[in-house]
């Protein structure tokens, strides 16, 4: 008896083994991933860029610093410094084409480490300008600020002297130490952050070219939890049309389709889910959330998803103005009401005029 129900058990395995793998192949879809590569030309392209706007941007970051009076303005200089390394390197990696996020990401950290090096090594320069005037000594500090030793000797002046005073106390010591940390993390981080300049789009390996993205395709009035998202998900485009209107005006769904503009081999179609909600303010702000993103398909899918657009369009063109109508009607009764109100004098007289 043990070895029959061992069998057995062996049995229901294999076909519980069986019908996951069926339902994984129904389930599963593939979705864009950039192939990786990346152009020795846009390299060197790129190089040749961000290095040079590196510079430029840490000398001129450097010398703000210096010059601007008050701690909050030079936060917020720090903020925008990252930021605009990142958007920078981000454009630049898109416009030379790298398929990449892993070296996006890298040129990002480099372009990053240059640059906040070139601020440190004029700091001093900067400073002297700022005490003494423009002379031959803030050209020689600039110059030999390059040199490692001389960054690291200017770093040991600070922690024993300050620059900034507060109160009539210098920022000195480790807590000049914390305040580098701080800035250092805060530049990195932003730059890190802003370098989805980059974008999303799918790249057509064929036509070497980028897609062209439609933001908003179509915004449809469904639910993002309807059950039929996870068949249009596995690549079903069909189900669209087993989607229920929402009854929440709040949430809806909206489509984006990135194409290329020079083959029709190359359609990415992606669905996007949409909260509105008040912020703190009182201003009305979207929240937005992938339900799928750049999900491949056919060309016969996309007119198909086109069509599906133009008639849930249409259908809710239709719904729009029935109950525009209704509203109207309800208008035009309630006023035809009041209009048959019969007048005081109309009432029978009271007591008193009898």
């Amino acid at each position: 008896m043990p070895a029959i129900l061992g069998n057995d058990h062996g049995e229901v395995s294999e076909r519980i083994s069986i019908m996951n793998e069926v339902e994984y192949s129904r389930t599963a879809v593939s979705r864009y991933r950039h192939s990786g590569r990346v152009p020795v030309s846009g390299l060197v392209i790129a190089f040749a860029v961000l290095v040079p706007a590196a510079v430029v941007i840490g000398i001129l970051y450097s010398g703000a610093v210096v010059y601007l009076p008050f701690l909050k303005l030079r936060c917020l200089l720090t903020l925008a410094y990252g930021g605009l390394l990142g958007t920078l390197v981000g454009w630049t990696c898109r416009w030379t084409k790298f398929r990449s996020h892993f070296f996006v990401a890298g040129m990002v950290i480099l372009t990053t480490m240059v640059s906040f090096y070139v601020a440190w090594a004029v700091h001093c320069a900067w400073y002297i300008s700022s005490a003494d005037g423009f002379s031959d000594d803030v050209v020689n500090a600039a110059i030999v600020g390059f040199d490692p030793r001389s960054i690291y000797g200017w770093g040991q002046y600070i922690f024993e002297n300050g620059l900034w005073f507060k109160n009539g106390k210098p920022h000195d010591g480790w807590e000049a130490v914390a305040g580098w940390i701080i800035e250092a993390a805060i530049v990195f981080v932003t730059a890190f952050w802003a370098r989805k300049s980059y974008g999303n789009a799918p790249f057509c390996e064929d036509c070497e070219q980028w897609t062209v993205e439609t933001n908003e395709m179509a915004a449809l009035p469904v639910s993002s939890t309807d059950p039929a998202w996870q068949m249009v998900g596995t690549g079903d485009v069909a189900a669209f049309r087993r989607l229920k209107f929402s009854e929440s005006s709040t949430d809806f769904v909206e489509l984006q389709l990135a194409s290329c503009p020079s083959c029709s081999s190359s359609d990415y179609l992606s669905a996007v889910a949409v909260k509105l909600k008040l912020n703190k303010d009182g201003e009305l702000v979207k929240k937005e959330s992938d339900l799928f993103r750049s999900m491949p398909i056919s060309s016969d899918q996309k007119a198909e998803v086109i069509e599906f657009c133009d008639q849930m369009a249409e259908a809710q063109r239709i719904m729009n103005e029935a109950a525009d109508d209704e509203i109207a009607d309800l208008e035009s009764d309630q006023t035809a009401s009041i209009d048959t109100v019969p007048d005081d004098r109309e009432f029978p007289p009271s007591q008193s005029q009898r």
